[in-house]
């Protein structure tokens, strides 16, 4: 029986920044990470599904740098497609750059790869533009050997209307593509290996997420193919993780208190997170009511004692300005009408919240809980918005 072990990545878009700072260095350690999976395992395909960089002029000590990487993994073969951001063009970098010979870019058509001695056929089309509106071409499989292995690299939107600015691509043409494996990109976050027809497919999301909204675990597929299935498994690659959490904090803190508080804010961080929390991107969402006093604390003062704790820390002040929302619903005129319209429904949800127990409870009533404490967040939030719009003020 024929068997291939293969490495499906895609999206690692090199090159990128974010708010500000380049986080090339980031991605690319993934990238190392992937080419050290490569030779351990002794792996016989790399695919990258797009995206490898974040456009198709990036320097050339970086093009250098990655194709050296790839360079020395051989005799794994790499098959990559240009993805919506690092499109083929005649000065891009894919034309421009020197890949060594164990690399392959696939070209704007879609085209077939053969390696005889591994009897594989690998099928990859590349962006040439950075839209795509045309769906895959069907793919002409020669009559099936029983022991070829047919796989496929594509980067692009699988959706059912068949229309898409990023390449369309119909679950009817995966079923009828006769492939044993077809490898996508485009899509950030990982999907599970779904199946059409015959034909096994994934995205793998991105090897190292560089944003709060590429959160969780992010990694490969990795495994082997053969004549009777495909056996893949996710690998994490992500050195870290970004997360958004909530932080309920008091007014301010006294200086007495403030080595107890960052105690208890490590235990938390290492509770949710691990031991290696401290590597992590943080966006902290301060929450509670702010004090117009002596003793309340600005936002900044909380950032830095959450800094000694989560070094990487992005807080965001979202807590409420004590007021009588009660009273000024009663206010004459349109500005009185907006809050009673909000503030009713915040003490609807409140005379629920009463009824429900912090601690007590099943699972259905803690998370019916946290959905009424959501929204009530929600509308506190929007009066304070509206009336700050009604003052003059920013909104």
């Amino acid at each position: 029986m024929n068997r291939v072990k293969i490495l499906h990545c895609a999206d690692l878009h090199l090159g990128k920044v974010h708010a500000g700072q380049h986080t090339c260095g980031d991605a690319l350690d993934a990238l190392r990470r992937i080419c050290s999976l490569c030779r351990e395992e002794n792996i016989d395909f790399l695919l990258i599904a797009g995206d490898l960089f974040e456009r198709n002029d990036i320097p050339g000590t970086l093009f250098g740098e990655v194709s050296n990487l790839l360079g020395m993994i051989a005799p794994t073969q790499v098959l990559i497609v240009a993805g919506n951001h690092d499109y083929l063009s005649p000065n891009g970098c894919y034309s421009t750059g020197r890949l060594p010979d164990n690399v392959f870019v696939f070209g704007e058509q879609l085209t077939c790869q053969v390696f005889e001695q591994q009897k594989v056929r690998v099928w990859g089309q590349s962006f040439a533009s950075p839209h795509v509106t045309v769906s895959p071409e069907a793919i002409t499989p020669p009559e099936k050997e029983s022991d070829w292995i047919a796989l496929g690299i594509l980067h692009g939107e699988v959706c059912a209307s068949g229309r898409s600015m990023y390449r369309p691509i119909a679950r009817e043409w995966i079923s009828k593509s006769g492939l044993h494996y077809l490898a996508l990109g485009h899509q950030h976050g990982r999907t599970a290996l779904l199946k059409e027809g015959q034909t096994i497919y994934a995205y793998s999301g991105c090897p190292q997420g560089q944003g709060f909204d590429e959160g969780g675990t992010c990694g490969v597929y990795m495994g082997t193919i053969d004549n009777a299935g495909t056996h893949l498994s996710f690998v994490p690659t992500s050195a870290y993780k970004w997360h958004v959490l909530s932080l309920s904090v008091p007014s301010g803190l006294p200086a007495r208190e403030r080595t107890s508080y960052q105690g208890r804010l490590d235990r938390l961080l290492l509770e949710k997170f691990g031991e290696n929390y401290k590597k992590n991107q943080y966006k902290i969402l301060l929450q509670g009511e702010q004090s117009t006093g002596e003793d309340g604390w600005a936002a900044e003062q909380w950032a830095e004692v959450i800094r000694t704790v989560a070094p990487h820390a992005v807080v965001v002040d979202e807590r409420e300005i004590p007021r009588d929302f009660a009273a000024l619903s009663g206010e004459p005129g349109l500005r009185g009408v907006f809050v009673k319209k909000l503030w009713d429904q915040v003490v609807l949800l409140d005379r629920e919240l009463e009824t429900l127990s912090e601690t007590d409870g099943d699972a259905a009533d803690r998370e019916r809980r946290e959905e009424l404490t959501r929204k009530r967040r929600t509308l506190c939030r929007a009066l304070e918005l509206g009336l700050a719009a009604f003052d003059g003020g920013e909104a």
